[in-house]
């Protein structure tokens, strides 16, 4: 493979974050405190946790594959036909995921910026920027990832002004709710943070010394994102009170509302035009792996057109769901779906692949293809 088309492990780094921050971070707060209430936090960082276990397990399936893209080594290890069907699964999983984006970034920048603007303007600019970016080759979209990067430090800093209003009362006692409320605060977290599996999908376009070095990277990248939300999600379960957080469905943006400065009157303003960059990013890292795992499926068509193709279905589907009940509904089964795909399915292929003995550490050359 050509070394111009590899990305780097700090490229990788902020690849993956990238990919997990994105649409859940307005609500995350939100999300935790209907299973587990002020014990939310908590549920956040034992997400984390529970995450680098499935980085752990998916490191472990690809690098028996490792010179193969994962979506190449499906075939090796299921068979043909599965393998094909696994990859249109994927490809619907991806799809579904960048739908979800436009529908809740529609819904929440008409409810916070533009209520006057058409929904179908508002997702059209997004899907147009993302498709503009995502057309190109992989290492480009990661240059454009670390160069937006350098926005999450804003979101940091924002996050500071809240810390002289807090309240450490209101998470107190810590651990009241039990094991099980956490539990389902765990799998609120994680579906919020879903991102972090890519590394597995773009395996042989890193370059690295060592194969190991990647399952780090990975782990840097679990560790920065899930320190980011559950800072955040701590700071706001503190400034709220119970009663209050129960109400707001996106506790951040509200936070930040009341505060204001000599220069900036609405921080949420500006914190909404740095959320809008990393919507973008989850948006393109998600169209760029429905357009990877479709070059499998129909050979011979660069992955360019494939892009316009998926793009186009995305926009016009996710100009359907309108009202709030259907919008919960798809993403409550659009989380279940992740959770399936980037935990069930990777135990389940490493399992047999572990049984079939094949590819192991990456037996087969990676097939240059045009999806790069």
């Amino acid at each position: 493979m050509n070394d111009n088309l590899l990305i780097s492990k700090s490229q990788l780094f902020f690849f993956i974050i990238q990919s997990q921050i994105g649409i859940g971070v307005l609500s995350l707060a939100f999300s935790v405190f209907q299973e587990a209430e002020w014990d939310g936090w908590l549920g956040v960082f034992t997400g984390g946790l529970a995450i680098q276990v499935a980085i752990c397990l998916m490191y472990l399936l690809a690098v028996r594959y490792g010179d193969k893209m994962f979506f190449n080594a499906l075939p090796l290890i299921i068979g043909k036909i599965p393998g094909h069907v696994l990859n249109l699964v994927y490809t619907l999983y991806f799809s579904s995921i960048c739908i979800l984006i436009l529908v809740l970034y529609k819904h929440i920048i008409i409810r916070w910026l533009f209520p006057q603007t058409p929904g179908w303007v508002l997702n059209f600019l997004l899907v147009f920027a993302a498709w503009y970016l995502t057309r190109e080759k992989l290492h480009i979209i990661v240059r454009f990832y670390v160069f937006v990067s350098s926005l999450l430090i804003l979101v940091i800093g924002v996050l500071f002004f809240a810390i002289p209003y807090i309240n450490p009362l209101y998470i107190l006692p810590i651990g009241h709710h039990g094991f099980g409320a956490v539990g389902k605060a765990v799998l609120a977290s994680m579906q919020a943070m879903l991102g972090f599996g890519v590394f597995m999908y773009i395996f042989p376009y890193v370059k690295v010394n060592k194969k190991k070095e990647i399952l780090l990277t990975a782990t840097y990248a679990n560790i920065f994102t899930t320190c980011l939300y559950g800072f955040t999600v701590l700071i706001t379960l503190m400034f709220f009170s119970p009663p209050e957080i129960a109400l707001i469905p996106q506790p951040l943006l509200y936070m930040l509302k009341t505060f204001n400065t000599p220069i900036v009157d609405r921080l949420d303003i500006i914190f909404m035009a740095i959320w809008i960059v990393s919507v973008t990013t989850s948006l393109m890292t998600y169209m760029y792996l429905a357009s990877l795992s479709t070059t499998q499926l129909i050979k011979g068509v660069p992955r360019k057109k494939l892009v316009t193709v998926i793009a186009i279905a995305v926009y016009f589907i996710s100009l359907g769901p309108k009202n709030r009940l259907t919008i919960d509904k798809y993403a409550e089964g659009v989380d279940t779906f992740g959770l399936i795909m980037v935990f069930g399915i990777p135990l389940l292929l490493y399992l047999v692949s572990l049984i079939r003995q094949r590819g192991k550490n990456g037996a087969e050359d990676h097939e240059k293809s045009p999806s790069v």
